[in-house]
């Protein structure tokens, strides 16, 4: 059971269809919280809202669905149905806790949502958000929240953000969570051996299936070629 933490989720998507689940796992209690306009089912297992000041406006009102679209996006590449796109986990059951609105993500109210998910016996926690990291752990919400969820024996997965490929680039890196990074659509068929080779090749130009690398690089690789 995984938990996305972000700006809610359009639970009508196809990506979170319920067809062919059973019920719910005995160990996760998903928190559901009523909304008019919001239902949980066996896909959707819990969905809570967060917001510390209380106000809500007419263009993002008082409900789990999402209204800006980045949290329906983020559910469904960790846990979207079969189809196009697919998520990483297709079988896996979700809960959803809207921490995001459009004044913004609260501290409190991320940290309020990383305790209700650990209470809630998910096994994962996603957490697709950030922007300038000054690097002090002491002094990220994000950072704070995962070492807690790793205290308790639950993994947190968070996004490397928005910018680079350069040097300092990363908006979430700390040590006792997984950063994961993206890329543009397409298909590769390159190891993590030939990226970490590729990393010391000289300044070139690669082609990788329909897409270009273009990067400082020191080192030609040593297998794999047929994609240079």
């Amino acid at each position: 059971m995984g938990c996305i933490l972000d700006s809610g989720i359009w639970p009508k998507s196809e990506s979170f269809n319920d067809k062919g689940f059973g019920p719910p796992p005995s160990k996760g209690k998903g928190t559901y919280q009523t909304s008019k306009n919001f239902t949980c089912n066996s896909k959707i297992i819990g969905a809570k809202i967060y917001k510390a000041g209380g106000f809500f406006s007419d263009d993002d009102p008082k409900s789990v669905r999402d209204i800006d679209g980045h949290g329906t996006h983020v559910a469904s590449t960790a846990a979207g149905n079969p189809g196009t796109p697919r998520g990483a986990t297709t079988k896996a059951c979700i809960v959803v806790y809207k921490v995001c609105w459009f004044d913004g993500c609260s501290d409190a109210d991320i940290l309020a949502a990383f305790d209700d998910a650990i209470a809630d016996g998910v096994d994962i926690i996603t957490v697709s958000l950030g922007g300038f990291n000054d690097e002090n752990f002491f002094r990220d919400v994000i950072a704070i929240g995962a070492f807690h969820a790793m205290k308790n024996g639950v993994l947190t997965v968070i996004s490397a953000g928005n910018d680079g490929p350069r040097s300092s680039s990363l908006s979430n890196f700390s040590p006792w969570s997984i950063t994961v990074a993206a890329t543009i659509s397409g298909s590769y068929n390159v190891t993590l051996f030939e990226l970490l080779q590729l990393s010391k090749v000289e300044k070139k130009t690669y082609k990788i299936k329909s897409a270009k690398w273009n990067n400082e690089l020191t080192n030609p690789p040593t297998k794999s070629q047929d994609y240079v």
